[in-house]
């Protein structure tokens, strides 16, 4: 897909169009063929928590929902992740997707609500039975084990967990050439957008 030119000009060279691409690759609705195709890649993010010794965790996760209007994303995960408690000590995350297409980095800054029992519920109805016993892993995820198969998975809705994150910023990274472009969008200025050096 990469810069292709829209109605003669390069989408890469307007702010509002960097940021409706960005909203369109993380799935938040209609979008042009060739971007509604790869919604399930930009789906696929990393998110990074502050640990408890202070440094960055990374782990990959899938952004279940996006919610353009409300600047949300939920991430499912088991409320027993080292995550959870880290997000628990700091709320301040980022989530990372690269969408290789479009050759576009987005970051996304902001703070990750937990929500658990009744306030999860209505999600955990919409979980496909198949994948429900990945929240209920014993022993807990991350905890040792003494052979790799030495755990069990039973679906359990009191371990269902969802990260809400309230995007406080996107920072996007076009990597296409003739040359790079890069912008800044914050919900402290309505979304506005600003360009930064590459």
């Amino acid at each position: 897909m990469g810069n292709e030119q829209t109605d003669g000009a390069v989408w890469s060279d307007h702010l509002d169009q960097i940021l409706r691409r960005v909203w369109d690759c993380l799935g938040t609705g209609p979008a042009p063929q060739s971007i509604a195709q790869g919604i399930a890649e930009g789906r696929r993010a990393s998110l990074a928590t502050i640990g408890k010794n202070g440094g960055p965790e990374q782990r990959s996760v899938m952004l279940r929902a996006v919610d353009e209007a409300r600047g949300l994303i939920d991430i499912h995960t088991d409320s027993e992740t080292a995550k959870v408690a880290q997000i628990r000590a700091n709320p301040m995350v980022s989530i990372m997707v690269w969408r290789a297409d479009m050759e576009m980095q987005i970051r996304l800054t902001g703070r990750a609500q937990i929500l658990l029992g009744a306030a999860a519920a209505s999600l955990w109805r919409d979980v496909p039975l198949g994948a429900r016993p990945n929240y209920g892993v014993t022993p807990a995820p991350g905890s040792k084990i003494p052979a790799p198969g030495a755990f069990s998975r039973e679906a359990d809705s009191a371990r269902f967990a969802v990260l809400r994150v309230s995007i406080e910023a996107i920072d996007a990274v076009i990597l296409a050439q003739p040359q790079h472009r890069r912008a800044v969008f914050e919900r402290a200025d309505d979304w506005g957008g600003a360009w930064l050096a590459p």
